[in-house]
């Protein structure tokens, strides 16, 4: 009998270990737990959009403006004169001014020494004194001398009143136009000559519109000068751009 009641005794003893050690539930967490969990967690930053920097506009390329030609001879007189050859007549700086008296035979020059023009623009201011007679340049000239057609080229000259162009050639004077343009006595005129080829144009006062315009081959280049006939002049701001 007791042999029996300790087999028994022995399998109460093992279902009751078995079946705390085999509990099928399993444990829950604490709600209070993970909520504190979650609470300590380090929240990650929002990242911040990068702000795009504007585009600076690149300024639209400028082209300056091209300068004026520099002229090849200025003078306004401010200073003795040089480099010229004077054929009759009293040239002279008064004032500021290039001035000429005493022409009593007609054609006194003044020549620019070393010049030696083919196409050019030249303009000045110019004031020739008395009625009938006139002030101004010739140009393309070559072989010049004493008296009034001592010298082979073009002359453009002013008046009071008017223009006058003419040619030397082989010492033979030939009027080619004469003209009203405004034109005073003894008051200071601005005229502008330009020569391209055989074109030449003369402007006289108004620089839009030339009083002057012809073809003309006999002289294709040579010195500017210079010159009246029977009259003083004033001369002064004369400038020459080759071209």
């Amino acid at each position: 009998m007791k042999k029996y009641a300790l087999i028994v005794l022995s399998l109460v003893l093992v279902l009751s270990f078995g079946l705390v050690g085999c509990s099928s539930e399993e444990p829950v967490a604490s709600a209070t737990a993970g909520a504190s969990a979650s609470a300590n967690a380090t929240k990650a930053p929002t990242p911040t959009p990068a702000t795009p920097t504007p585009a600076t506009p690149t300024p639209a390329a400028t082209t300056p403006a091209a300068d004026a030609p520099k002229p090849d001879y200025s003078n306004d007189f401010s200073a003795a004169i040089t480099g010229v050859t004077n054929y009759e007549g009293t040239w002279a700086i008064e004032n500021g001014e290039y001035t000429i008296t005493g022409d009593t035979n007609g054609g006194a020059k003044s020549v620019i020494d070393g010049s030696d023009y083919a196409n050019f623009t030249l303009e000045a201011d110019v004031a020739p004194t008395g009625e009938g007679n006139d002030a101004g340049f010739i140009f393309r000239a070559s072989d010049c001398g004493n008296g009034a057609d001592s010298y082979n080229g073009y002359y453009v000259g002013v008046f009071p009143g008017g223009y006058i162009v003419g040619k030397v050639v082989d010492k033979a004077w030939t009027e080619i136009e004469r003209g009203e343009a405004d034109v005073e006595d003894d008051v200071m005129v601005h005229i502008k000559i330009v020569a391209n080829g055989e074109n030449i144009k003369l402007y006289v006062g108004d620089m839009s519109e030339p009083v002057f315009d012809a073809d003309e081959d006999d002289h294709a280049s040579g010195a500017i000068g210079f010159r009246v006939y029977k009259l003083d002049a004033r001369y002064d701001n004369v400038k020459i751009t080759k071209g």
